[in-house]
C-alpha cells in the first residue's frame, strides 16, 4: 500500500500520484466490480431452482471475494448452522425474473445437504 501512497494516517491525493497508480486506481472499480459480479454468479449450487450458499457462511477467513459477494448479496450472513439464504435471478425455464411478472414461491427444501 505504501508503494502507491497510502500511508495509514495520511491523507491520500490520488492528482498527486504518479499517472500508473491514477490508472491502476481508476481502472479498479470496474476491475474490482466485474469480479464481484462474476463471483456472484457462480457462489452456491442450483438446487430446485433456488441457488443456495453453503458453508462457509458466515465465516471467510481470508477468503475476500467470498466476503464480498456475501455483502454484495445480503450485508452479512449468519453461519450455516443458524439461517440459510436461498436466492434466485431466474424463472424454473432459466429465463431472467422480470418485475412485471408474477411467479409462484415454493420454499426451498427446509433440511438442505450438499
Amino acid at each position: 500500500m505504501a508503494r502507491v501512497g497510502l500511508v495509514p494516517g495520511r491523507p491520500f491525493d490520488l492528482g498527486a500520484a504518479p499517472p500508473e497508480v491514477q490508472t491502476g486506481f481508476q481502472g479498479a472499480t470496474m476491475a474490482a466490480a466485474s469480479r464481484l459480479f462474476e463471483g456472484f454468479k457462480r457462489a452456491g449450487i442450483r438446487m430446485n431452482g433456488w441457488r443456495m450458499l453453503f458453508a462457509p457462511m458466515g465465516t471467510y477467513g481470508t477468503d475476500y471475494l467470498r466476503r464480498q459477494v456475501i455483502a454484495y448479496n445480503g450485508l452479512g450472513a449468519n453461519v450455516l448452522e443458524d439461517a440459510f439464504y436461498p436466492s434466485t435471478i431466474a424463472d424454473s425455464e432459466g429465463k431472467p425474473l422480470e418485475g412485471a411478472a408474477r411467479y409462484p414461491c415454493t420454499s426451498p427444501p427446509t433440511s438442505c445437504r450438499r
